[in-house]
């Protein structure tokens, strides 16, 4: 019951409910942190050993890592960008190379310190027009950033903020590709890494698109990114977020034979720690810089010097480690 009473919830709200899912607030978003086995209530139970919800979060990290899991992803921010500065906005406000048309990338902003202001998701729509995702708590922050930077600049940009409007539902794991296959007529075999296409997810027409062109029929209109926080083959599925439950029973009845399951954000962030990824307010913020977070293959460094933000002398660095624990409390 967080965060209630809110109109921030996804368009699967209550099926997820009914899987058992225990939310939690994010920005005002009720989102499932973990979801219950059948029969019981997903109540949280403090503890101080492992908690009621341990053993629920290992099996999910198991159906994304063995098989195929679905995540809602809707309280990531979602903001396009268009304008005839846009292109110049994020030339001087990213650090990473802007994506051709059909691409993404991850990028950064930074601090005129060089610290990390922002962790962002950019894809390339067209020549004008990008898409910008970023984490649900950051929302206002990032856009802030990005609305200071062009003010600051004189760039003529709009900046559109599209969270509310849009859907996010990913699949991840090593049947992803199969379960999506069930979802159109079309080879998705051939969806490159960090690709974007147009589609429609619900219906038998063909997953490739060309990237911008909205497919005016009876299913789901879907931009897909070939991209899964999870360190596992995967797709985040945008869309209206009036659609997200259409979708959601779709790949439910899709995955059913690939052995599909739902998953929190509980599981997604121990799958992305064991992988490595970093996330903003954790391994990075503005008190961190690129290097010392392990972001350097997000770095391109001719941007880095133009505005003086690298930084000599010795850097901390953000390792991995395994820590036994025999506690099965």
């Amino acid at each position: 019951m967080m965060g209630r009473p809110t109109s921030r919830v996804s368009g699967a709200h209550e099926q997820l409910v009914r899987r058992g899912a225990s939310m939690e607030q994010h920005n005002g978003w009720e989102q499932p942190a973990w979801f219950a086995a059948a029969g019981t209530r997903p109540a949280y139970l403090p503890s101080f050993r492992r908690t009621n919800w341990h053993r629920r979060v290992a099996d999910e990290c198991a159906t994304v890592m063995e098989r195929v899991g679905v995540i809602d992803l809707t309280p990531f921010a979602k903001f396009y960008l268009s304008g005839r500065h846009g292109r110049a906005l994020l030339e001087h406000a990213t650090a990473n190379t802007i994506p051709p048309v059909g691409r993404t990338c991850i990028t950064h902003c930074l601090t005129p310190a060089g610290r990390v202001m922002a962790e962002l998701t950019l894809t390339t729509l067209d020549d004008h027009r990008f898409l910008i995702v970023t984490g649900a708590g950051s929302e206002l922050h990032d856009l802030r950033w990005l609305q200071y930077v062009a003010r600051e600049r004189g760039l003529q940009v709009e900046l559109r903020n599209a969270t509310e409007e849009l859907g996010v539902l990913s699949v991840a794991g090593p049947r992803s590709r199969q379960l999506l296959q069930q979802l159109t007529t079309q080879d998705v075999g051939r969806f490159p890494f960090l690709s974007a296409r147009q589609a429609d997810v619900c219906s038998s027409v063909y997953f490739y698109g060309v990237c911008v062109e909205q497919l005016d029929i009876a299913g789901v209109d879907t931009l897909a990114l070939r991209i899964s926080y999870t360190g596992e083959l995967g797709w985040e599925l945008y869309h209206d977020r009036q659609k997200t439950a259409h979708m959601y029973e779709a790949i439910l009845q899709a995955g059913q034979h690939l052995g599909v399951g739902d998953f929190g954000t509980h599981a997604l962030d121990v799958l992305r720690i064991e992988k490595g990824f970093r996330a903003w307010g954790a391994e990075m913020s503005c008190d961190v810089g690129p290097h010392e977070a392990g972001l350097d293959m997000f770095l391109r460094s001719d941007k880095l010097t133009r505005k003086g933000q690298v930084r000599a002398g010795p850097q901390a660095a953000t390792v991995a480690a395994k820590r036994a624990d025999n506690n099965s409390s």
